[in-house]
């Protein structure tokens, strides 16, 4: 009547270990799994100059996707992306959450719209590449 019980409490334990040894094996998260980089991401700086008439342009010469998510200037400047309209850059500085993409190859340019003249109308820019 003893051997039934030994039997399956030597089965329980087995059944343990062999679980236990099975779950340790080394995981492979490569093909499948998160890709986490150990480096920080290339950080962007870039100045431009916005007038009415014409304005110096930025292209993403790159293949990766750059995210622009800090704008400075002192006047009021539409930002635009292969010449649709991404946002407008108030007054002084502004920081955005989730940033402007630029896609390999598309051109960013900027256009004042504010009519006070003797403030300098640069435009300062900051932001960085994505991985691959």
């Amino acid at each position: 009547m003893k051997d039934y019980k030994v039997l399956l409490g030597w089965a329980s334990i087995l059944f343990a270990v062999g679980f236990v040894v099975r779950s340790v094996a080394i995981a492979y998260a490569s093909p499948y799994g998160p890709n986490v980089s150990m480096g920080s991401n290339p950080i962007i700086n870039i100045a431009i100059e916005c007038n009415n008439q014409t304005s110096t342009s930025w292209t993403n010469t790159t293949t990766q996707v750059a995210i622009l998510n800090s704008f400075q200037s002192k006047v009021g400047i539409h930002i635009m992306v292969d010449e649709v309209i991404k946002t407008i850059s108030p007054v002084d500085h502004t920081s955005l959450t989730t940033g402007i993409v630029v896609k390999p190859l598309e051109v960013l340019t900027c256009h004042r719209y504010s009519n006070n003249y003797t403030i300098p109308d640069g435009l300062w820019i900051q932001g960085y590449y994505t991985h691959p």
